[in-house]
């Protein structure tokens, strides 16, 4: 990966300078640092592939809490407005870089709170249809496939879910179609809120989210 061909891209500035090797890993990809005269960045190169409709949702939804000033990092899109660029072979995106303390238990729960708010009255819309797995019921058979599961491979708590199984499929009779959507992040764990070196704390959304 060359890191003229990302600053280009991206529009990141002159003089880039990408770092030896990846400085950070995640669950979806690994992240190299790349400074140019206009600044630092974080580049993400994904394990797998993917496309601009499968990342829209979760780009517009970091885009609209960046803008309300929540404090996680900015998405920058390529020249073109695109959040994936293809660069010799590779799907890359680009985020603005923070520097980031190590993951903290103590961190300041009022700080946290005040994060997880603002991301929660971050106005997004038009993001498109929710996930079946939101609001559909799992179902007679499926739960009675998952138990079956449970107790051929041991696990301790099988009997004890089976005890509850049909309390559960009753209770799915109660759900319906969900009303006044709002798009929120439920991924709240040490490593997302985290202590910037500077001041406050920063919350990574990623990729995932729900509503």
């Amino acid at each position: 990966m060359n890191a003229t061909d990302v600053a280009e891209r991206f529009a990141l500035g002159r003089h880039a300078r990408l770092s030896d090797g990846p400085v950070a890993r995640g669950k979806q990809g690994l992240v190299w640092r790349l400074d140019t005269a206009d600044g630092s960045w974080a580049v993400k190169v994904p394990f797998g592939r993917t496309s601009e409709d499968e990342v829209r949702v979760a780009a517009e939804f970091q885009e609209a809490a960046y803008a309300c000033g929540v404090p996680t990092p900015q998405v920058r899109r390529t020249t073109e407005g695109q959040v994936i660029a293809d660069i010799a072979g590779r799907q890359v995106r680009v985020y603005g870089w923070v520097d980031l303390c190590p993951p903290d238990p103590p961190i300041n729960p009022v700080q946290v709170g005040a994060v997880v708010a603002a991301i929660h009255r971050a106005a997004a819309s038009g993001l498109g249809p929710v996930d079946s797995w939101y609001h559909e019921p799992v179902g007679a058979d499926r739960w009675d496939q998952l138990i079956r599961q449970l107790f051929e491979a041991g696990v301790p708590f099988a009997g004890r879910l089976a005890g509850l199984r049909d309390e559960l499929v009753a209770l799915e009779s109660w759900i319906e179609p969900p009303q006044m959507l709002r798009t929120c992040h439920r991924d709240l764990g040490r490593q997302r809120a985290t202590n910037r070196r500077r001041r406050g704390v920063r919350h990574r959304l990623g990729e995932q989210r729900s509503r």
